[in-house]
C-alpha cells in the first residue's frame, strides 16, 4: 500500500511539473515572433466559424477568417478535416485565440500522460515508478510527440482515444471500445484505412458487437455533420482529393517509398503504392486467419493501427505519435515475458534516436519518406510477439 502511494505521488509530481512546463512553453510560443502554430489556428478558426454559423469549407470565408486574426500565411484554401471535428471543437471559440492555445497545449500534455496510464492499466494493475519513468520520458522525447505539441495538432487527443479503447478491450468491453475507435474517422487519412482493416478482422472473427460499435459510432459522427451542412461529405471529399494529389508520393508511407522508387512518375507510384499497401493488408489478415490467438487481445487494434500508418497515402511525421500506443504495449509485454529491464526499457529511447536519425536522412535526401520505417518497426515487433508460433518453426518457438 505504501509503495503504491509513493507511485501515485510520484506520478502527480510529474504531471504538475509537466503542466507548469506546458504553460510556460505555450506562453513563450505565443509571445515569440512565430506566434500561434498554423495547425492549431486551423482548428481554432474552424471552431469559430462553426460558432458564427459560417462554412469552413468556403474559401472566401476561410481567407477572411485569417485576415480577422491578422494571419498573413494561408496554408490551405479551406478547412481540411471532416466538418464534425469543427463542430466538436466549437467550445474552443469561447476562449480568445491565445488562451485557447494555452489550454490546448496543456490538455495535450495531460492526454499523453493519461494515455500512458491507460496503456499500463491494460496490461498491469500497477507498474513500479522505475518502469513508468522511462516510458514517460521516452514518450516526450519522441519526434512525433514534439512536433504534435509544437504544431498544435490533434494527435495527442487521438492517442488518448486509442489508449482508452485498448483499455476497454483489456476488460472485454468491445462495444464501447469500438465506438471510441470510430471517432478516428475525424482523422480520415489514418482513421479510414485503420477502421477498414479493423472492420474486416471483426467480420472474419464474427465479432458483431465490435463491428456494430464501429458502424454506429461512424454513422453518428457523419449525421452530426449532416445536420449542420447536408453537403459536407461531398465538399470534404473534393478537398481531400485535391490535397492528396498534391502530396502523393512524398508522405512517410509506402506510397512515399513508391514515389521514390518510381522517380516521382505518378502512374508507376500509384500502381506500386497500391501493390505494397494491398500486400501488407493481406499479410496482416492472413496472419490472423492462421493464428488461434484470442480475439480479445489488444494486438488486434495495435497491428491494424500500425498497418494503417504504413499504407495510408497521406500522413506527416507528427501522426506517428499514434503508434506510441502499440509500441508501449509491445514494451510492456516484453517486461511480462521477463526480458531484462535494461533491454526492455531502453526500447523507447532506441526509437527516439531512430526517429532523430531519420531526420538527418530526410535533410540529406530532401524528403521524409523513410520515416515509414518507424511504424514498420513497431509492426514488426507486434507481429513477432503475437504470431511467433505462426512465423517460426516449432523447434525455434520452443527454444
Amino acid at each position: 500500500m505504501k509503495k503504491r502511494l509513493h507511485t501515485i505521488i510520484g506520478l502527480w509530481v510529474i504531471i504538475v511539473a509537466l503542466s507548469i512546463l506546458a504553460f510556460n512553453v505555450s506562453s513563450f510560443l505565443v509571445s515569440s515572433d512565430s506566434g500561434i502554430p498554423n495547425d492549431f489556428f486551423t482548428f481554432y478558426l474552424a471552431s469559430r466559424m462553426i460558432s458564427d454559423g459560417d462554412d469552413p469549407y468556403d474559401p472566401s470565408s476561410w481567407v477572411e477568417g485569417h485576415k480577422e486574426y491578422s494571419v498573413d500565411f494561408v496554408a490551405n484554401d479551406t478547412f481540411l478535416y471532416p466538418l464534425p471535428l469543427a463542430i466538436f471543437l466549437s467550445p474552443l471559440s469561447l476562449l480568445s485565440l491565445w488562451d485557447a492555445y494555452r489550454f490546448w497545449f496543456l490538455v495535450s500534455i495531460i492526454s499523453l500522460i493519461t494515455s500512458l496510464v491507460l496503456l499500463i492499466r491494460s496490461e498491469f494493475k500497477s507498474l513500479p515508478i522505475s518502469r513508468t519513468i522511462p516510458l514517460l520520458v521516452g514518450i516526450f522525447l519522441f519526434r512525433g510527440t514534439i512536433t504534435s505539441l509544437l504544431f498544435g495538432q490533434i494527435s495527442p487527443f487521438l492517442l488518448l482515444l486509442i489508449a482508452t479503447s485498448l483499455y476497454l478491450v483489456s476488460i472485454n468491453n468491445w462495444l464501447l471500445a469500438s465506438v471510441t475507435l470510430s471517432t478516428l474517422v475525424l482523422k480520415p487519412n489514418i482513421g479510414g484505412p485503420f477502421l477498414a482493416i479493423l472492420a474486416v478482422l471483426f467480420f472474419i472473427y464474427q465479432n458483431w458487437k465490435a463491428l456494430l460499435g464501429l458502424l454506429a459510432g461512424s454513422l453518428t459522427i457523419f449525421l452530426i455533420g449532416s445536420i449542420y451542412s447536408p453537403n459536407w461529405i461531398y465538399n470534404f471529399i473534393q478537398i481531400s482529393l485535391a490535397k492528396g494529389s498534391r502530396n502523393l508520393g512524398f508522405a512517410p508511407t509506402l506510397w512515399g517509398v513508391s514515389g521514390a522508387l518510381c522517380s516521382r512518375k505518378e502512374e508507376c507510384a500509384l500502381v506500386l503504392g497500391a501493390f505494397f499497401s494491398l500486400f501488407i493488408i493481406a499479410f496482416v489478415i492472413s496472419l490472423f486467419l492462421r493464428s488461434k490467438s484470442n480475439i480479445a487481445n489488444p494486438s488486434l487494434i495495435s497491428i491494424s493501427l500500425c498497418s494503417a500508418t504504413i499504407v495510408t497515402p497521406y500522413l506527416w511525421s507528427y501522426d506517428h505519435v499514434l503508434i506510441l500506443a502499440p509500441l508501449i504495449l509491445a514494451i510492456l509485454r516484453m517486461d511480462k515475458r521477463g526480458i531484462p529491464y535494461w533491454i526492455t526499457f531502453s526500447v523507447p529511447f532506441v526509437f527516439d534516436l531512430f526517429a532523430l536519425l531519420l531526420i538527418f536522412i530526410a535533410l540529406r535526401v530532401g524528403n521524409d519518406i523513410w520515416s515509414v520505417l518507424i511504424p514498420a518497426s513497431v509492426l514488426g515487433m507486434l507481429v513477432f510477439q503475437l504470431f511467433r508460433s505462426v512465423l517460426l518453426p516449432d523447434r525455434l518457438v520452443a527454444a
